[in-house]
Formats: structure tokens, sequence, C-alpha cells
């Protein structure tokens, strides 16, 4: 139902924001704003280098499918709603598996949530 709460997460192959390097602004992807228009909240809403969870210049597994100077990327996410009498809250956040423990060509992201009435 459009009231339920909902945690969404995942590979979203999609990157929050485009980078002009012209004039030096960030604008929203068509995918983020759409996910951001249904009233999700980003658990990591900046976009900085500890946020990046795909590059080939550091994992070894990204590192055999892409170009080591391919700009590295925020694809990976957890995104929730409130909905109903339950609000959801960011406590922590934060991209794990990205300090040469690699498991995957993504780094992973990890939350903490409260769920509250």
């Amino acid at each position: 139902p459009a009231e339920a709460p909902i945690i969404l997460a995942g590979d979203f192959n999609a990157s929050p924001t485009t980078h002009f390097p012209l004039n030096t602004r960030y604008v929203l992807t068509p995918e983020y704003e759409r996910i951001m228009a249904e009233g999700f909240v980003d658990t990591l809403p900046h976009f900085d280098a500890d946020t990046i969870t795909y590059t080939g210049r550091e994992n070894i597994y990204a590192k055999l499918v892409v170009d080591a100077s391919e700009t590295p990327q925020k694809l990976d996410y957890i995104f929730y709603r409130s909905g109903g009498n339950l609000k959801i809250a960011t406590l922590e956040a934060r991209v794990v598996f990205n300090r040469g423990d690699f498991l995957s060509d993504h780094n992973g992201v990890y939350c903490k949530l409260e769920i509250s009435e």
C-alpha cells in the first residue's frame, strides 16, 4: 500500500548527479529525482569520496571490467520512506567493503535505521 513504510536497497546503476565541469554545478539525474519525488530518503545523501560505491581505481574486481581512469561513482543505495504510523530515521550510514576487503565490483552500503511509532 502507498502508506506502508518501505526500505529500498540495491545496485541502481544510476548516479545521483551529473557533473558539469565547466560551471562546477551538479544536477540531479532523472532516476534519482524520481526516487526522491516518491518521498524516499537517501541514507547517504551527500556525494563525495566517502560515498563512492563503484570505482576501478581501487576495487580489484571493478578493475576487471572498467578502465581505472573512469570517474568513481555512487551507484548503490539504501533508501527509505516512512509510512502509516511508523517513522524511519537514519542513525548511521557508510560505505563498507571499500578498504581492500572487496567482495564484488561494487562496495557495500551499510546503515542503521531507527523505526518508531
